[in-house]
């Protein structure tokens, strides 16, 4: 695929318009995220010295990796993990890539009797050169509860490295809630295979999402060539306003210009309301892609709202955090406003915004950096809500939900260079119009998380570390690594 490259202008102009419009926030990190409590940031600005200096003051025995929730990366370049498959094996050909279905043990077996048409349609398409290429896990040959990502291919034979099809598939579909089969075993695997996640309330939920893409597969698209970018920034908002000029706006030209056979469009700041990402999300307005960069909604542990509104996109019709106020349901877009009659098949979703794709129970990064409380963000982990509707609609489900675990990093997108780190979105869009099944994709977010991972690793290890650098380093892999596919990552959009 011809993956986009933003232009040297896309990149000045984004920069630019941040730097200009914003002075007073140079040398300072903004986090997104909104506190559905009062309104105000989840975590404050801060500067890079602050940051940094929370982030390397660590107990002396404490390797940097563990003290900054990273996992374990190689010492040596020549031996990182990279995704992907072996050499000559194409990820479009399922007969080729393979598709492997994960159930969690103990599962209800509704659950896999509601799954039965996905299943069977995946199994005609990856065992027809070979019947390994297919493979359903349950039982003891599913996941066990504490397993790292090496213990569990170990037990099945697999190491680390290119993915040879013929030992384990390339595609995997896990199933069940993240206190099931752990975000930590997606995030891993992510690296190196094709991972997607569904877990719903209800049998009738799973039902609705695989008769939703067995249709979408053998009938053929209902959407047209539409993709379609929404951006709520307010204008006294640093960490939003990022969101729009370092990664919405540019990305959106850029698609314009280089897939001129799809039609985009964009919906910026005072046309990013409520009413309208209704009409984007099932109504009028539904393209075959949507692109959301919004502040995430987010609540205290054992608060009663945080299980049904963690995650909800904030809209444009709330005032920015300055203003201290606690966005209202009309200023957010939650599970319960997709519309009964929404038509959402053939949709695949992206979203740029904390707790899109879930919450973990344990706060792996910024809490324990800043030494803030005991790190516990909600009882139990759990996949956003938003992302559930979507997906398990009974009038038809969206494809695929892409967004972030935890906390979004937008300073991340001012490092070094706004192109190096949109380029992982860059080869993401692209691939995703140009029919890439959505697990290949993100190949980009799980190259960039373990290349981030060995640099950040390196530059702790050596003395004189440039605050700067180590606060860009840690956010970018942070973004990096969070995002996840909700839904099966052999989906594609043609």
């Amino acid at each position: 695929m011809g993956v986009v490259e933003l232009s040297a202008d896309d990149m000045r102009r984004a920069v630019s318009s941040f730097s200009s419009a914003a002075p007073e926030c140079a040398g300072m990190l903004f986090f997104n995220g909104v506190d559905g409590t009062d309104g105000g940031y989840l975590l404050p600005p801060v500067s890079f010295g602050e940051f940094s200096r929370s982030a390397i003051c660590r107990p002396a025995r404490q390797r940097p990796d563990r003290e900054l929730g990273l996992f374990p990366v190689p010492a040596k370049p020549g031996e990182r993990c990279h995704k992907g498959l072996m050499d000559g094996v194409s990820h479009s050909r399922l007969p080729e890539a393979g598709w492997c279905l994960v159930l969690p043990q103990g599962l209800d077996p509704r659950i896999s009797e509601a799954l039965q048409p996905l299943i069977e349609h995946r199994r005609t398409q990856a065992a027809q050169l070979n019947e390994w290429r297919f493979r359903l896990l349950e039982g003891k040959d599913s996941y066990h509860p504490g397993e790292s990502k090496a213990d569990f291919l170990n037990r099945h034979k697999v190491g680390f490295g290119r993915v040879d099809p013929d030992a384990f598939p390339y595609y995997l579909l896990l199933v069940g809630s993240p206190s099931e089969i752990p975000f930590s075993l997606q995030f891993d695997l992510g690296v190196q295979y094709a991972v997607g996640r569904l877990h719903f309330d209800t049998p009738d939920e799973y039902a609705n999402y695989a008769l939703s893409v067995v249709e979408h597969e053998t009938r053929g698209p209902e959407s047209s060539r539409k993709a379609t970018f929404f951006c709520a920034a307010d204008p006294q908002d640093p960490a939003a306003r990022l969101g729009l000029e370092a990664l919405a706006r540019p990305l959106a030209r850029a698609l314009k210009r280089c897939r001129p056979d799809w039609q985009v469009q964009t919906v910026f700041q005072s046309q990013a309301s409520r009413a309208r990402l209704a009409r984007l999300l099932g109504g009028t307005e539904t393209p075959s892609l949507l692109f959301t960069s919004t502040h995430g909604l987010a609540f205290p542990c054992g608060d009663a709202r945080q299980l049904p509104r963690q995650g909800a996109l904030v809209c444009q019709d709330w005032p920015p955090p300055s203003k201290a106020a606690a966005p209202a349901r009309q200023h957010c877009f939650a599970a319960g406003d997709v519309a009964s009659d929404a038509r959402l098949r053939g949709l695949i979703v992206f979203h740029h915004a904390s707790f899109s794709a879930g919450t973990p129970e344990l706060d792996e990064f910024q809490r324990r950096t800043f030494r803030k409380s005991s790190g516990r963000i909600a009882e139990q982990p759990f996949v956003a809500r938003l992302a559930q509707r979507l997906l398990g609609h009974p009038g038809g489900t969206a494809l695929a939900v892409i967004g972030q675990v935890d906390q979004s990093w937008s300073f991340s997108l001012q490092w070094n260079s706004v192109a190096r780190q949109a380029s992982a979105f860059e080869g993401a869009l692209t691939g995703l119009l140009d029919g890439v099944r959505a697990g290949h994709a993100m190949q980009s977010f799980g190259r960039r998380y373990a290349e981030l991972s060995f640099e950040l690793t390196r530059h702790l290890s050596a003395s004189g570390c440039d605050d700067r650098l180590i606060c860009s380093l840690a956010t970018a892999r942070n973004d990096a690594r969070n995002y996840i596919i909700l839904g099966d990552p052999a989906v594609r959009l043609i």
